[in-house]
């Protein structure tokens, strides 16, 4: 109860506060207003006796103005020019004030003396302008203009000094990889090899390949009967003794005969590269002791390193027949127009050489020099070419039903569709079949230039690196060249037992050839040039 009086008390208490406060407001407003009301009868008055004395003011100034003016008639010219100067100088005084004091003896508001100058004429008198005063301090720069328009190009001025050249600066980024290209051009080129250079050299994305001679019109007749043998001609006159001959390994005769194909066994492509591919029997199936031991490869030996080129793919060549030549031939790349020619090794070694043109572009590496001829694949197309060193003058054999374009290549380590080879029983070519894509070996006749018989190892070209011929036996490598996997004896037609090791190395071997006058296997080993000597199973 106590706690609820002391509330009310206080509640009473601000209540009465609050109308306390309320009343000295009302008294104080009630207050400005009384007060308001006595300025306003004040300044009403006071306005009221200012119109008043502004009125006598300017009466009384005219009078006095008019009597100045006719004093001034009457003064000599020295006094009139001082009380000129006395006017000038309460002008110059009004201007800087808010009042006018005029002829020093009455004040009169300017608003008063403008209005009475503008109502009035002749009685504002200006005097004589004043000396100019001093410039004024330069002002503020104004803001900058917007651009003119681009005014029209000076003629070209004159070239300047030449000047040493600065140091090359920093690359740039990389720009975007453009988008591909389109194929190149096949042309067909039929003035000749000189015509064929300069525009292979013109135009680096075109494809030249040089046109043969027109051959004979219509398809090639069946082959007629012999004729009767000829009357044996007289005996020639005996030729000087020849230099002795090289140890020579036995020649082989072929059991086929000529212009056949021999019989062929089925291999599945699905089956494991090794050397079982062909099912063992006595068919078609020979043993190291079937065939003459001097003529199975039982292994190689360590390679002799002969020199170093800087090109991945080419093939250096000797000759493989038993003409005696020194000379040694280096074919760089797997497409071109020009080889090397060196005189000996000496040569070789100081790399002391002279170009040979070729009537027609080569490709791969697969190339192989015979008798004095330099033998190659012709460029784009299904022939061969025969090139007569000392004459300088070729031949071309077209081999049938053969892979020769696109990217099909019959040994896609060295970019070759032809693999041309040289060994005790003659000249051989090894293409890929068109057909089955299997290896075809033909047997060539230098003479006339012609196929002798071939025959179909069946063996898929999709499981092999290389091949090299040696005394009428076909040796494949596996597909990294390390390895022979693979042997067919091509005169008697059937596979033998062959397996060894040829290098350690999986680089690029661009070139794998027999020469049968050291008895060793040239390689282009990734630009390395090397001999590995041949082990027969003779030897044992």
């Amino acid at each position: 109860m106590k706690s609820r009086k002391d509330k009310s008390c206080k509640h009473q208490a601000f209540i009465s506060g609050v109308i306390l406060v309320i009343l000295l407001n009302c008294a104080g407003l009630l207050y400005l207003i009384l007060q308001w009301k006595t300025l306003s009868s004040y300044l009403n008055d006071l306005e009221t006796r200012l119109d008043q004395f502004s009125e006598r003011s300017i009466i009384e100034f005219v009078s006095e103005l008019k009597q100045g003016i006719l004093e001034e008639y009457e003064q000599p010219q020295a006094f009139r020019n001082k009380r000129s100067h006395e006017l000038r100088d309460s002008h110059i005084r009004a201007e800087n004030e808010e009042t006018l004091t005029v002829m020093t003896y009455s004040v009169v508001p300017v608003k008063v003396l403008v209005s009475l100058c503008n109502t009035t004429k002749g009685i504002c008198l200006t005097g004589p302008p004043g000396p100019p005063g001093p410039p004024g301090m330069d002002g503020l720069p104004g803001h900058n203009g917007s651009d003119g328009l681009p005014g029209l190009p000076g003629s070209k001025g004159e070239p300047g000094p030449i000047m040493r050249r600065g140091k090359q600066g920093m690359p740039g980024e990389t720009g975007q990889k453009g988008e591909k290209g389109d194929p190149g051009k096949l042309i067909i080129i039929e003035e000749g090899w000189e015509s064929a250079m300069k525009t292979q050299k013109d135009e680096a994305d075109i494809l030249v390949i040089l046109k043969g001679s027109k051959g004979p019109a219509g398809p090639e007749g069946p082959a007629g009967l012999p004729g009767p043998a000829g009357p044996p001609g007289p005996p020639g006159l005996p030729g000087p003794p020849g230099p002795p001959a090289p140890p020579r390994r036995k020649r082989l005769k072929p059991k086929m005969e000529q212009n056949t194909i021999s019989e062929t066994y089925p291999i599945s492509n699905d089956e494991s590269n090794d050397d079982t591919l062909i099912e063992k029997s006595p068919e078609n199936t020979m043993d190291s002791h079937g065939k003459e031991a001097d003529c199975i490869i039982k292994s190689v030996g360590d390679p002799v390193k002969v020199a170093k080129i800087n090109s991945t793919y080419g093939a250096w060549l000797v000759e493989t027949s038993y003409k005696t030549d020194e000379r040694i031939w280096v074919v760089e790349h797997f497409s071109g127009l020009k080889i090397k020619e060196f005189e000996n090794e000496t040569f070789f070694q100081n790399d002391s050489y002279k170009f040979i043109t070729l009537k027609a572009f080569f490709h791969g590496c697969g190339h192989v020099v015979y008798n004095g001829s330099l033998y190659y694949h012709k460029g784009g197309t299904n022939s061969i070419i025969q090139f007569e060193f000392q004459t300088e003058t070729f031949k071309m054999l077209k081999i049938e039903n053969a892979v020769y374009n696109g990217r099909n290549y019959l040994f896609s380590n060295s970019k070759s569709y032809f693999k041309l080879a040289g060994d005790e029983n003659g000249l051989w070519v090894i293409y890929a079949s068109n057909i089955d894509e299997t290896i075809v070996v033909a047997q060539l006749d230098e003479i006339a230039f012609s196929v002798i018989h071939s025959v179909n190892t069946t063996y898929p070209k999709s499981k092999a690196g290389n091949a090299f011929i040696t005394c009428g036996v076909l040796y494949v490598t596996d597909t990294k060249d390390m390895r022979i996997t693979f042997a067919y004896d091509l005169l008697h037609g059937v596979q033998i037992n062959a397996n060894f090791d040829l290098r350690p190395s999986n680089v690029v071997l661009a070139m794998l050839s027999y020469n049968p006058q050291c008895q060793c296997i040239y390689v282009w080993d990734d630009g390395l040039i090397m001999k590995y000597p041949v082990h027969f199973m003779s030897g044992e």
